[in-house]
Parts: structure tokens; sequence; C-alpha cells
């Protein structure tokens, strides 16, 4: 089977996320109102002849997974799109006992909806974090993704978070503690489920006990459901009760070229040294 280079964005994308949903494939990759069904084609071949694996979760609201294999990862590893030791990097369990599947799922939806209205360069999931041993100073907790965009002619950093369980006060406010601590030059854009659980988000970070943290006005909150519908164009709300959203103008990068298809093993800002991520690694995308 001859590959195209679509199938090598799809393969880096299901290795970076570890799995997607069909509709989640179809809106990176297809436009236009057949794309769904062109994207089940191309899937349905590439699970034929080796290239993908697929998992039936019968309590998903879209059941059926793609996952990359081992055949996928060393297409991507010839053409030098990620290193030897990362061929051997994707799931072999049932997804059906994973405990943070529908978290996962979600995650992805938001990233899609930020690909398509921020100017992003680079994105790097929680899983590719993970694989690196990325984590904060303190502690092991990874975020759910770290990203690189233009924004009115400049680069910004930005955190992902997103949230399902409910937290009480005080680990909410040493999580929040933690983010602005370690990244103070960057965005952070907390989502979780509600409205209503916003607010006491936003009340909790409002308090006296956080004035010490003076970058609180990067510090981002949203309710899931209008992230999905407009990405990075919401009513962004901070502690501070200021209001911003994120519009940029239209997409100057092509489709395919916003993927990422030099791969996050290939940057150096990706080596095992913690150091060198935590460093501006937007240079490392100079000319991609």
């Amino acid at each position: 089977m001859e590959l195209t280079e679509r199938d090598l964005h799809i393969f880096l994308f299901l290795k970076e996320s570890r799995f997607a949903t069909i509709p989640q494939i179809a809106r990176k990759f297809w436009s236009g109102e057949h794309a769904y069904d062109l994207s089940i084609i191309r899937l349905t071949k590439l699970f034929k002849s080796g290239y993908l694996n697929k998992q039936w979760i019968d309590w998903l609201p879209e059941p059926s997974l793609y996952l990359p294999t081992k055949k996928s990862n060393s297409a991507l590893w010839r053409e030098r799109l990620i290193k030897r030791d990362a061929v051997t990097d994707y799931v072999r369990y049932d997804l059906r006992y994973s405990p943070s599947i529908l978290h996962d799922l979600t995650v992805t939806d938001i990233r899609l909806a930020f690909e398509k209205t921020l100017e992003i360069i680079l994105w790097i999931t929680d899983h590719e974090l993970r694989r690196k041993n990325y984590h904060w100073k303190y502690e092991t907790r990874t975020p759910d993704g770290i990203f690189k965009a233009l924004y009115h002619g400049s680069r910004i950093r930005g955190i992902l978070e997103y949230e399902r369980s409910r937290y009480d006060r005080w680990r909410y406010m040493s999580v929040l503690a933690r983010l602005l601590r370690e990244e103070t030059e960057s965005f952070i854009f907390f989502v979780t489920t509600t409205t209503k659980r916003v607010e006491n988000l936003l009340q909790i970070a409002g308090g006296r006990r956080m004035e010490y943290l003076k970058n609180r006005d990067k510090v981002f909150f949203s309710p899931l459901k209008p992230v999905l519908e407009k990405g990075a164009n919401v009513a962004w709300v901070n502690p501070l009760g200021q209001r911003r959203t994120f519009e940029l103008d239209k997409l100057k990068q092509s489709p395919l070229k916003s993927c990422g298809i030099k791969g996050l093993d290939n940057l150096s800002f990706m080596d095992d040294n913690e150091s060198e991520l935590r460093a501006d690694y937007g240079s490392h995308t100079e000319g991609y």
C-alpha cells in the first residue's frame, strides 16, 4: 500500500494522542460535506493493511476508536519523523478499562477546537510529555497540553488544563499555585465542565489566599461547551474579573503544515533534559 502525506499526518496525530474517534480524525484531516465518509474509506484501508488498530468501546458516544500500530510508527521512523525508540510507543491494552479515556478524548476535542481558532505552531500532548518525563518541579502531575501559537505577530506559550473531576478548595489552590509559579510567562487555559464550576474556581482564585501570585491575570477560565464550539475565541475570564478573547486572523498556514509533521521527537527541546523543555522552544520550529 502506498502511503500519502496525509497518512503520515494521521499516524503522527494518533501517536501523539494514542487514539482518536473517526469524527476527530475527519475533522482534522478532511473538509467538506463528505469528510466523514472519505475518512472512513481511508481509515478502513489503513486498518486492513495493518497500519492502524481499532477498538470498539460501546459506552462511548463515538464508540469506534483508531489507534497507531508498530507498522504505522515504523513508517514514521523511516521518514525520520520520530526516533527509533518511539516505534514501540502504541496502545496494547483494552481501552474499555481505561479510567481516563473520556478525559483524553475531550482534551483532543479541545485541541482541535484551538487549532481552528489559533495559529498553532506546535502542540505537545500530555502523552508525549509523560514519555519525556516532563513534570513540574515538586509534583509528577503533567499538563494536558503545551502549545505555541502566533498571536498578533508574536509568539505565546499556552498551557491547557481540562478538569472533569471536582476538586476541594485546598487541592485546587495547590494546582493553581503550582501552575502560576512554574509557568510565569505562559497563558493558562483552564477548562472545566460547567459554568457553575467556573464561578466557584474563579472565586477561589480571586481570594486573599492567592493574592501573592502576581500573574493571576494570565490564567483564564471557561466552561467546556463554548470552547468546543469556538475554540480559543470564547469569553475567557481571569480571577481579576477581566474578560478576553483570543481572536486571530484567518490561518495563514496550510492545514497539513499546522499539524507539525516534523514530529516531536526530532525537536531538540524534547530531549530528556527537562531544563531544555522548560526553555522557550518556539525557535526550534523555525522553517518547519
